[in-house]
């Protein structure tokens, strides 16, 4: 077999950079590809893989390093209900919460240390973020840039503005090009996010070893999954749009083929905030690995669409075609309603028309949300929303009980469908959007980071609080669901039923067995034509649900 992942190395490599830099590359990575590791079974999937996202510091107590506290917190609390834990990036970092990493190899300081990491992973897998599109300008890389070191001169794109570059797909409404003083005079340099993340060339050769290297520590250090950052973005080709390029997709084959030649159990995931469509391009086919998994964010878009109007029908359109779907055998999907970005906006296209989306972003704006904008051919448009779910589902003039059932339900729905749960850890909690934060940073992304002191959640669910009501609700539905073979990620098959735009429901089946998620997301009693066992509450289904009331029938 590993004669098998070197040729397609070898192969990926030639297509990008030809036959010399591909026997450079090789030769330089050469001690790093040795078989050193003694994971020679890969894990499956199972129904009880369960992430939590976290930041490192999202929990705190005073005079203790936050990973260690967040370590404390998830074997009190989580310990049988969460296997993997996602820490988002603990490096060292100059800007955006970490995703403008200064040292990919260190720990942050303020955070804790590798031992601190070692310790976790006794007690959960670990996901590592790799944020490897960019790099900080901070960071010694582009110093050495700026100083005119020769090893560091094609690490990041010089690019004077062009006509063509207006085909390029913007994430922000910030400018591509940023003009930096150099020591050989002034340059205009690639910042696809900010100013402060500076675009790494992967058309340098010296760059793909840099960065393997980097993936190969994490992989040494016991990451058990690996998140590759914005990872659409990687390969920049002028007159083209600089994303989801064929050469991206070698790339990530390429590092999947890595991983397996070195026959270590390790999940690579793409982080693509795209379309649906888009998105399903990461997973390779039968013919080539790439993503074990890849990120669904339409779960949390139109999962959230069908709550708040109403209707279900685009939430059932994507179960039906994940469903129809056929990806390779033992890869599956990453689904979530909430992260650290918000709720991305960019998977309603191909679902929604202009006018549904109008009318849907609408009523978000008239409940006074903020959100996230990038340009589309010179015009603003909105492309996530800066909310907690908690609030985003919930209407200002509502109850706390409406809000929590509908939460109940948004979490019953991402549950239900086909692949791997991601919880953000602000949702255990029901957390509210943090506006105190949002004018401190003037991120409006802050409104769902707030970081959480550990004395002030055990004093919460001490008493019956909001924040016990839901961590109790949540922990409850995830473990009845963690019982069922059916929800498998890869070999329950999914199928939608179809009664009616006020339900969401879908059939789960594996080795003949079958079960329903049936979901009334409408603010009135819905009847539908099925009956059975309710394995939530342990009650017979008489077809009759009550205002966003779901079953899981058998």
């Amino acid at each position: 077999m590993q004669d098998k992942y070197m040729n397609i190395i070898k192969e990926n490599l030639i297509k990008i950079y030809g036959d010399k830099d591909t026997e450079y590359i090789i030769g330089e990575l050469s001690n790093d590809l040795q078989n050193s590791s003694s994971d020679t079974v890969k894990s499956e999937f199972s129904e009880k893989d369960m992430y939590l996202i976290t930041y490192a510091d999202s929990v705190n107590e005073e005079g203790i390093a936050p990973l260690q506290t967040l370590h404390k917190f998830a074997n009190k609390y989580l310990k049988g209900i969460f296997n993997n834990i996602h820490i988002l990036p603990f490096y060292p970092y100059s800007s955006d919460d970490g995703f403008s990493v200064i040292d990919y190899e260190e720990v942050n300081h303020a955070f804790g240390s590798w031992v601190d990491i070692k310790n976790m992973q006794k007690d959960f897998d670990l996901m590592f973020d790799y944020v490897v599109n960019h790099i900080s300008a901070k960071s010694d890389w582009f110093k050495g840039f700026l100083d005119g070191n020769e090893r560091y001169s094609k690490y990041f794109i010089e690019q004077d503005w062009v006509d063509d570059l207006t085909k390029v797909t913007r994430p922000r409404s910030l400018p591509l090009l940023t003009e930096f003083d150099t020591k050989n005079g002034k340059k205009n340099v690639w910042t696809t996010f900010s100013e402060d993340q500076i675009d790494l060339n992967f058309a340098s050769p010296d760059v793909f070893i840099d960065t393997t290297k980097i993936l190969l520590k994490y992989i040494d250090n016991g990451a058990k999954t690996i998140r590759l950052d914005a990872i659409g973005y990687l390969w920049k080709e002028v007159g083209t749009s600089c994303i989801h390029q064929e050469n991206t997709h070698l790339i990530i084959q390429t590092w999947q083929a890595i991983v397996q030649y070195l026959e270590k159990d390790v999940r690579l995931i793409a982080e693509v905030n795209e379309t649906h469509s888009a998105n399903m391009g990461y997973i390779g086919n039968k013919d080539k690995e790439e993503s074990n998994m890849v990120y669904e964010f339409a779960v949390a878009s139109l999962t959230l669409h069908a709550i708040v109007t109403g209707c279900a029908k685009y939430i059932n359109s994507f179960a039906d075609d994940i469903g129809k779907t056929k990806i390779k055998d033992g890869f599956t999907y990453v689904n979530l309603l909430a992260c650290h970005d918000g709720v991305g906006l960019n998977s309603l296209n191909g679902f929604l028309s202009e006018d549904e989306k109008k009318d849907f972003l609408g009523i978000m704006h008239d409940r006074g949300h903020l959100f996230g904008y990038k340009n589309v051919a010179g015009e603003k448009r909105e492309y996530e929303l800066n909310s907690t779910y908690f609030d985003a589902l919930k209407a200002p003039q509502e109850s706390f009980e409406i809000g929590f059932n509908k939460f109940m339900l948004a979490h019953f729905i991402l549950l239900s469908q086909k692949g791997v749960p991601f919880i953000y850890i602000n949702s255990l909690f029901g957390a509210r959007n943090y506006l105190e934060g949002v004018k401190k940073t003037g991120m409006n992304r802050t409104s769902n980071r707030e970081k959480f002191d550990l004395d002030r959640i055990e004093k919460s669910f001490n008493k019956e609080s909001n924040e016990k009501q839901i961590f109790d609700g949540l922990t409850d539905l995830i473990k009845i669901r963690q019982s069922q073979d059916l929800f498998h990620p890869v070999r329950s098959e999914q199928r939608v039923i179809d009664l009616g735009d006020e339900v969401f429901a879908i059939e789960r089946e594996v080795n003949g067995k079958k079960l329903i998620a049936i979901a009334n997301v409408t603010a009135r009693k819905v009847s539908v034509d099925i009956k059975g066992k309710d394995i939530i509450t342990g009650q017979e289904f008489d077809g009759e649900l009550k205002p966003y009331q779901y079953v899981w029938v058998v």
